[in-house]
């Protein structure tokens, strides 16, 4: 075809889409500066940047607006576009070893940008917790009531490493689960792109926006169970339209949705999406084919659940709790739920997860529509169902409740927002004609993604910004009052682990000044204010821990020591004697009752408790030696010589 034949694009595509875009973009620059200096827990979906110095924030920022100059753009497409026809020209095997050096720098980057903390969710408390079962039989009790597939890989995967003496064989075992789900997610992305596209500029430059997306942060290192979710969601989606487009056979996309709700039990949200499917084979005459695929995804799930140990009366007990995970519509809200659905402080939690997870997603689905709407354009059943998936992640965003709070619980929603950006692809490549149009607004979408992405992960791979950052996101209209409870714990956990014992010591006092009830935490409290010198701050934990459990003496005694250290020793001898009538056959508090008096120069008063104490526990070293000095201060030096003797022959 000569150049005069070529058709003339559609500058009228250019005229409605960029203007959506380069204001979507010029808004998300302006939250993020102005959140790099404003960070709190109100804006957490987006204030990565205030945790870098001041030259990166507007480096950062000045990127994002620089991709937007047309001049940028058309420079990267041209040599994104030579790239791909060099790539194009290569043998099939050249192709093959390309795909799978990419794959190898990305598994590089997932261990090398991996988490430095994890906070996000319960990771600690999951590192702390997991034993590994010589069967899978108590797999229920251990962590993975909603995810018992992904608790079977962790497992086998934790097996392993024991074998090789890992160090740390649970750690490593969900480090290389988020890696190898990462590499599984590019495959599959790679993979079924081609249903939508054939030209190579398209398929990088999507790939390009899946991989930006805010989720890929679950493939570096989290300590949670919902990376390999991620990765099944966005494979049932890709089935499901492959075979809308006929492509495939529907037996593939219904048999993964199966094992997809082993992995996630909250897949269920999906089932309006796989009834669509079944719903179009029956309208093309293949209600055998929609009935057997349905039956073998049972198989699979069924299969999946027994493999991994669980049982069909414990499935029964979590669907009939799973209202407990559904927040209220209206108040009052529940025991681990901060706010009801139309809660003002909702809506920013659902707000900021959006733009953490699929900020390019939502802004292209935005133009696609525009687009689509302008040309009235008729929409394909795989472009339907993409939409209708899309919703059904909305709808549970919207409705799941996150127990630690959505800004620390994020992996629960955010895997289903993969919908979102998987739809407005789908519609993109269907209605956009203008090729350089449809590069340029991918590119710049997916630029940004990257910007805001490499911030997140950056941050989350340096241990001093994450722990920052996550200090930043109490807030008590966004967390309930045992989020914050257990963000107080894990953070004072990790500074008492770490040596910092003031900044531990100020966790705990958090804790207690919400709950003074928790015997536990004020035994840590205690412990942690003597590790910072706060022997003050000790005494009063210690107090409070005799008023819980008035009947241990181990805490009367604790605390009369330290009141004693502080030199109110009349006060230690009430707490001595309180311990004295609860464990009258304790010669350590005899021989601190002794103490007591002998630090007060009451020796006569004194000798009785030592002699008390060495009668009680006769290899007592230490009630022989203040025996000997009790005698001594009395003036009895005979006497003050054969305890001497005796103490020098104890153990």
């Amino acid at each position: 075809m000569s150049t005069s034949e070529q058709p003339i694009p559609d500058q009228s595509e250019d005229r409605l889409v960029f203007p959506v875009i380069y204001f979507f973009v010029g808004a998300f620059v302006a939250a993020d500066l102005w959140s790099a200096f404003q960070p709190t827990a109100w804006n957490w979906g987006f204030h990565s940047l205030a945790f870098y110095g001041i030259e990166v924030r507007f480096i950062v920022c000045a990127l994002m607006l620089g991709v937007m100059i047309p001049q940028v753009q058309f420079f990267l497409v041209d040599l994104l576009r030579s790239f791909a026809e060099w790539e194009s020209s290569w043998r099939p095997v050249l192709r093959l070893l390309l795909g799978m050096a990419f794959i190898a720098v990305l598994i590089f980057l997932f261990i090398r940008f991996r988490a430095a903390t994890y906070f996000l969710g319960d990771g600690y408390l999951r590192l702390r917790s997991l034993k590994v079962p010589e069967n899978m039989d108590n797999l229920n009790l251990t962590g993975f009531v909603r995810e018992p597939l992904v608790g079977f890989f962790i497992f086998q995967l934790s097996r392993l490493f024991e074998f090789f003496e890992s160090v740390s064989p649970a750690e490593d075992a969900y480090l290389w689960l988020s890696v190898l789900s990462g590499a599984c997610f590019t495959f599959i992305a790679w993979k079924g792109i081609r249903l939508f596209v054939e030209e190579e500029t398209d398929r990088i430059l999507i790939l390009f926006l899946f991989l930006a997306s805010g989720v890929s942060m679950l493939f570096f290192g989290s300590v949670e169970n919902y990376a390999p979710g991620y990765a099944g969601i966005f494979l049932f989606l890709l089935l499901g339209a492959g075979y809308l487009k006929e492509r495939i056979s529907l037996y593939w996309a219904v048999t993964a949705y199966g094992f997809l709700l082993s992995m996630n039990l909250g897949a269920a949200a999906f089932i309006p999406a796989l009834l669509y499917l079944v719903y179009i084979a029956v309208r093309r005459g293949a209600a055998a084919e929609a009935f057997g695929a349905l039956l073998l995804s049972g198989v699979v799930f069924i299969a999946a659940l027994a493999v991994s140990g669980y049982s069909y009366a414990f499935l029964r007990q979590v669907v009939h709790d799973a209202a407990a995970n559904i927040l209220p519509v209206g108040g009052p809200a529940g025991k681990q739920q901060p706010y009801t659905l139309f809660a003002l402080s909702h809506a920013a939690d659902v707000a900021d997860l959006l733009v953490l997870a699929v900020p390019a997603g939502i802004v292209l689905l935005v133009a696609a529509v525009a687009v689509a709407l302008k040309k009235r354009h008729p929409l394909e059943t795989s472009e339907r169902f993409l939409l209708l998936a899309a919703g059904c992640g909305v709808v549970f965003i919207v409705a799941v409740t996150c127990p630690l709070g959505m800004s620390r619980d994020w992996g629960i929603p955010a895997p289903f927002s993969v919908g979102i950006p998987a739809a407005a692809v789908a519609l993109w490549v269907s209605v956009v004609d203008n090729r350089e149009t449809r590069h340029r607004a991918l590119l710049i979408l997916g630029v940004v993604a990257l910007l805001q992405t490499g911030a997140w992960i950056t941050l989350n791979a340096d241990v001093r910004r994450s722990v920052a950052r996550f200090e930043t996101l109490e807030d008590k209209k966004l967390w309930d009052v045992q989020a914050c409870l257990d963000a107080y714990e894990e953070l004072a956990v990790y500074h008492r682990d770490h040596r910092e014992f003031i900044q531990a010591a100020a966790c705990y006092e958090k804790y207690v000044a919400l709950d003074s009830t928790n015997g536990r935490i004020w035994l840590n409290c205690a412990k942690v204010e003597v590790a910072a010198g706060n022997i003050g701050k000790a005494i009063d934990a210690y107090k409070a821990l005799v008023r819980l459990q008035p009947t241990n003496p181990d805490f009367f005694s604790s605390l009369g020591v330290f009141l004693a250290q502080a030199g109110r020793f009349e006060e230690a001898l009430f707490d001595f004697q309180q311990a004295e009538q609860l464990s009258p056959g304790s010669a350590k508090i005899k021989n601190d009752i002794g103490a007591i008096f002998a630090n007060q120069k009451q020796y006569s008063k004194a000798l009785p408790y030592f002699l008390q104490a060495i009668k009680l526990d006769p290899n007592f070293q230490g009630g022989y030696l203040n025996t000997a000095a009790c005698y001594a201060a009395l003036g009895n030096n005979a006497k003050a010589q054969e305890y001497k003797m005796k103490a020098g022959k104890r153990p």
